[in-house]
């Protein structure tokens, strides 16, 4: 579970009508909504999905808006911090919705074994209304999935008792009891941040461990039949700066022909280097657009807990939280006023305009 990077990402945030010009290499942007915590999103087919509170005793369920309508999909209230949304089609086409269940806050610490991503189960949902349903063949500790065409690829990750296990990326069906796995380049004290499927082709971003403490590689990693996993980028930061210049991808999209993530960057890097939006031509493994992002102002004050895009209908969804806010303390919640310093909305910003060059 990506957890509250609150000490890793300081880079935006809310994007309100103030802050707009800020952001125009993303186009305009808009809150969709004002989640009491800071919420995961996914956004495909012009479809956008994030999470919300439906009730007391830490119950959470899926929100989808689609259409210029929003709408709960209420078959997928219950107990259980909802982690890792992705957007996807079962084995007959139809829209679904696949996500993390778990049984600990993401938010908050707790004893080796009982924290983080310990015991997240994996679920899927259509997005027609239709019941949730476990996905069997992911174990415990699995935090984020993708599905198309009823193939599920997913990632089960280090636990907090066993925080040097490897990582491990596993494929099987929506409906199978077993699954394979998938090769992980590093996957000793990795942590798989997040995977896209498109056809038999995964997408996936390492977090991997470095043979120097001080330095952490973010890597974009496209795994096809028959051939070893293959590198697409790599950002290499420094985990212990002292100007705070951590740079990561998160948010990846995977297409036929390119695969899309975003590279968040601290603020505090002198001089200034702006987020961006890249994506990346599967034929030629390069980057082959950069659509650059450098917040402003307030929007500094803010991280990003979670990304997505559309290319569908180029749009970009954040997920985002305050640090104005402890977390990890009881009774802590965001604001449900999207222009308060202690809002963490879901915002989607576009057309991004993704020109050559």
């Amino acid at each position: 579970m990506r957890a509250l990077r609150i000490s890793l990402v300081t880079v935006v945030a809310v994007l309100v009508a103030s802050a707009l010009a800020s952001a125009q290499s993303l186009g305009q942007a808009r809150v969709l909504a004002s989640p009491a915590f800071p919420s995961p999103v996914a956004a495909w087919g012009g479809v956008v999905a994030w999470v919300a509170p439906s009730g007391g005793g830490h119950r959470f369920e899926i929100v989808i808006r689609r259409g210029g309508s929003t709408r709960a999909l209420a078959r997928t209230s219950a107990v259980g911090w909802i982690d890792g949304v992705k957007l996807g089609t079962d084995a007959h086409g139809h829209a679904i919705v696949v996500y993390s269940r778990c049984p600990h806050s993401p938010f908050a610490s707790g004893p080796a074994g009982s924290a983080g991503s310990d015991g997240c189960l994996l679920w899927w949902a259509p997005l027609s209304g239709g019941r949730a349903q476990r996905i069997v063949a992911a174990p415990p500790n699995t935090t984020v999935g993708a599905a198309s065409a009823g193939s599920v690829v997913f990632a089960v990750q280090p636990t907090t008792g066993h925080e040097h296990q490897p990582a491990r990326l596993e494929s099987s069906t929506l409906t199978s009891h077993a699954a394979h796995a998938l090769s992980v380049p590093t996957p000793d004290g990795a942590t798989l941040a997040d995977v896209s499927l498109a056809g038999s082709d995964v997408a996936f971003i390492e977090q991997a461990e470095s043979a120097e403490p001080r330095m952490s590689p973010s890597e974009v990693w496209l795994d096809a039949p028959g051939s070893a996993p293959r590198l697409l980028a790599q950002q290499v930061s420094d985990t212990v700066p002292v100007d705070d210049s951590a740079r990561f991808f998160d948010g990846l999209t995977l297409t036929g022909s390119d695969v899309y993530a975003f590279l968040y960057a601290n603020r505090g890097i002198y001089p200034p280097v702006p987020s961006q939006l890249e994506r990346i031509a599967l034929t030629a493994g390069e980057l082959v657009v950069a659509v650059p992002w450098m917040p402003g102002g307030s929007l500094g004050a803010f991280g990003i807990e979670d990304a997505a895009f559309d290319p569908s209908d180029s749009r970009l969804v954040l997920g985002t939280f305050s640090e104005d806010l402890t977390f990890a303390a009881p009774g802590e919640a965001c604001s449900s006023d999207p222009s308060s310093a202690k809002a963490c909305p879901v915002i989607v910003s576009g057309p991004v305009e993704l020109a050559e060059g």
